[in-house]
């Protein structure tokens, strides 16, 4: 049998191009298989970005959060400090008042009893110790008002009420009033050289100055 040819030709070529085509088919996968996956790449990138954004922010907002509420345990800390110390401050003042009232509310009452002990002491005076020795009615009655004087000193000490020992002692503003001034060259300038009017402290305030000289 006699073949054609120029069909056979015709049919070699049309296998060519067929094969010809496979092979620009193959060619072309791998490129859209790698386009593929850079934009899957991409897409996994932006993800993470925006991940990574989002996870930023809210650290951000957790550290401001933080920040804010350690600002106002600050203050509160800085308030309870205050407040402490203000009743502190107050419980001390109070005790300080009512020890005061124990120490010196007898302020009052202990002036009055040193007038009386004023009296009693000049009325031992006004009696002399000639007359004393010569009438035993006076000197009784001398002695009795001296034991009077003498037990109201002793329970006026025990109450924190004492004499002031003025005399021969250097004159302080303080303990002392000067009523007049003496010239001794015998003892140093400012030394108590009479005393008037005996003076009283009360614990350790002046509960009244003594009248010196």
């Amino acid at each position: 049998m006699k073949v054609d040819m120029s069909k056979k030709n015709k049919i070699k070529n049309q296998s060519k191009k067929s094969d010809d085509n496979v092979e620009i088919n193959k060619d072309e996968v791998p490129i859209n298989d790698v386009l593929e996956d850079s934009y899957e790449d991409s897409l996994l990138v932006g993800e993470e970005i925006e991940a990574s954004s989002y996870i930023e922010q809210e650290q951000i907002k957790q550290s401001q959060v933080v920040a804010e509420l350690e600002s106002q345990i600050e203050d509160l800390n800085d308030k309870l400090l205050r407040a402490l110390a203000e009743t502190e401050n107050v419980r001390r003042r109070t005790q300080r008042e009512k020890e005061d009232a124990l120490r010196y509310g007898i302020k009052s009452f202990a002036e009055k009893m040193i007038v009386v002990a004023d009296n009693l002491s000049r009325a031992i005076q006004s009696i002399g110790l000639d007359i004393r020795k010569e009438n035993q009615v006076l000197e009784n009655i001398a002695v009795g008002v001296e034991m009077v004087e003498r037990e109201l000193l002793v329970g006026l000490e025990q109450s924190g009420v004492k004499q002031i020992d003025a005399l021969g002692k250097s004159f302080d503003p303080m303990l002392h009033e000067a009523m007049f001034e003496l010239e001794d060259v015998e003892v140093p300038s400012g030394t108590v050289k009479q005393v008037l009017e005996v003076g009283y402290s009360l614990h350790d305030r002046t509960l009244r100055a003594a009248k010196v000289g």
